[in-house]
């Protein structure tokens, strides 16, 4: 590998640790990271509430 290789991973890596610090941050803040069907989502957002009733609703 040279160092062209290194750079490349060094900020790849750097890219992932923003990212997970940038989630963290908005769940500490209480924003939700998820919408759209987010199954591992716990409190879950307006849509998908509204889709968990509008399903029991039809059945």
């Amino acid at each position: 590998m040279n160092a062209l290789d290194y750079i490349v991973i060094s900020i790849v890596v750097v890219w992932i640790i923003a990212a997970v610090c940038f989630m963290v941050r908005a769940k500490k803040k209480g924003k939700r990271g998820c919408c759209g069907g987010c199954s591992s989502c716990s409190s879950g957002c307006n849509n998908c509430i509204n889709e968990v009733k509008n399903y029991k609703n039809k059945n």
